[in-house]
């Protein structure tokens, strides 16, 4: 079990609470009760933002892509305002923080760590979003990026395999180099491919 406090686990956690001394079952029931009062007070909050905040079409088309829900569309809709502003996908993919640091010399390519100085909420988005990626990977087991995350995951690791659809989620659909139509980059298509 990955997760003691998701569904599965509070079920169990239920059913042996019995078995646990009375002072631990009394802790455990706490949290219990702790975790259910958070869940409920985030429903509240995600149904409230629902309603202040009104979809945009480019908040629309990036929930249809895997890992991504209304909140964290929201979230890179607005952190990328226009993206019109952005000579390329590159450009956009370094804003994101996306990228990694390249250095070349004597004709050795070396690459290092993503740079710090970004914006941290969109790198944060597509963090979030290759995560729920990892995490369902077999729901989006016919998609390329789902693809992508088993394919590395077997061959490396899980941090590796997050790291590779991270950042190639910024690529642009069909072999499409420019952000001149709106409406095929928004869905940032690496992502929803």
């Amino acid at each position: 079990m990955s997760d003691l406090f998701g569904v599965k686990g509070r079920r169990l956690l239920k059913e042996k609470i019995v078995e646990l001394p009375p002072e631990t079952g009394a802790v455990t029931r706490t949290l219990l009760e702790q975790v259910e009062v958070l869940d409920q007070r985030i429903a509240k909050l995600e149904k409230r933002m629902e309603e202040v905040l009104a979809p945009s079409p480019e908040v629309e088309l990036l929930v249809t892509l895997p890992g991504v829900g209304f909140i964290l569309a929201t979230v890179i809709a607005l952190e990328v305002g226009d993206v019109q502003q952005f000579p390329g996908p590159e450009h956009l993919a370094s804003y994101a923080g996306m990228v990694p640091r390249v250095q070349q010399s004597g004709g050795k390519v070396r690459y290092g760590k993503t740079r710090e100085d970004v914006n941290r909420y969109l790198k944060r988005a597509y963090s979030e979003a290759a995560n729920a990626i990892a995490r369902y990977h077999p729901k989006y087991a016919f998609r390329h990026m789902g693809q992508l995350y088993a394919r590395i995951r077997e061959k490396k690791s899980h941090q590796k395999a997050i790291g590779a659809v991270e950042s190639t989620s910024w690529k642009p659909p069909g072999g499409c180099s420019t952000l001149d139509d709106p409406i095929r980059i928004w869905p940032f298509a690496g992502l929803g491919g």
